[in-house]
């Protein structure tokens, strides 16, 4: 998180950066106030959570646009967080005997899906009133589970599909792959996703 007491941002716009394994996102809330993330595949154990991670993000994205040097100099080193992202296979059943998973307990999803927080409220409200209707709880866990399965494992899958392709370190798959978002018709896909989520 950036914040200060001077303009940082001139416009509320979104900025994504796509690199060799590894993508750079700002994300203004106001002139003075955001949030950013640098992204890099790397193996798991890795030992760059030991870094110091304000000069190792300065280094790995020195080559980059002058927006996200600017950013990661202007952020104070306690709001720069190390976090792993994982994902993980879809599961069939979520429930054994009284207990029931909902949200990313049941079907975590990477980021790159941005529909974590959004399919646990659809979790909560198709519980809750499943629930509120059943008077036999394993099979109102039966029908939760029934209802959500197949939304939230295309919603996983969609989502692991586009960090393989963003995180994707071979240079000609990259090459291919901007050429294609810069071809792309935006509002298609838009609907496409709007018609996945709903």
């Amino acid at each position: 998180i950036l914040e200060s007491d001077k303009p940082i941002f001139k416009e509320n716009t979104v900025l994504d950066f796509w690199g060799y394994g590894e993508r750079f996102g700002i994300v203004p809330i106001n002139k003075y106030k955001g949030y950013w993330a640098g992204g890099k595949s790397v193996p798991i154990n890795s030992t760059i959570k030991n870094e110091n991670h304000k000069s190792y993000l300065l280094e790995l994205f020195k080559n980059w646009p002058k927006e996200i040097k600017k950013v990661i100099l202007l952020s104070n080193e306690e709001n720069i967080k190390y976090v792993e992202v994982f994902d993980h296979q879809p599961m069939q059943r979520w429930h054994k005997n009284n207990v029931c998973l909902i949200g990313d307990a049941a079907h975590a999803a990477l980021p790159t899906s941005g529909q974590g927080a959004c399919q646990a409220i659809e979790d909560a409200w198709y519980f809750a009133s499943i629930l509120a209707e059943s008077q036999n709880t394993e099979q109102a866990f039966n029908e939760y589970n029934n209802i959500r399965l197949d939304k939230t494992t295309k919603i996983i899958m969609a989502g692991r599909q586009l960090a393989q392709a963003i995180f994707n370190e071979d240079e000609a798959f990259c090459e291919q792959r901007n050429e294609l978002a810069k071809k792309m018709d935006y509002k298609k896909a838009t609907e496409n996703i709007a018609e996945l989520w709903a």
